[in-house]
């Protein structure tokens, strides 16, 4: 066996370790996204005063 590769408990533990550093990234992205956009104006309709 290779003296390079980790023991099985060291795999899983980077393996899960690289799945949440890339979940954190996805979910970093979508709120960024999210937070750029501008909400829709509103319209105002009611009565008003006109100089």
């Amino acid at each position: 066996m290779s003296k390079h590769r980790l023991p099985r408990r060291g795999r899983y533990i980077a393996l899960a370790t690289a799945g949440i550093v890339v979940f954190g990234a996805v979910i970093a992205a979508q709120t960024s996204v999210a937070a750029a956009t501008w909400p829709a104006q509103k319209t105002y309709t009611g009565r008003a005063f006109d100089a």
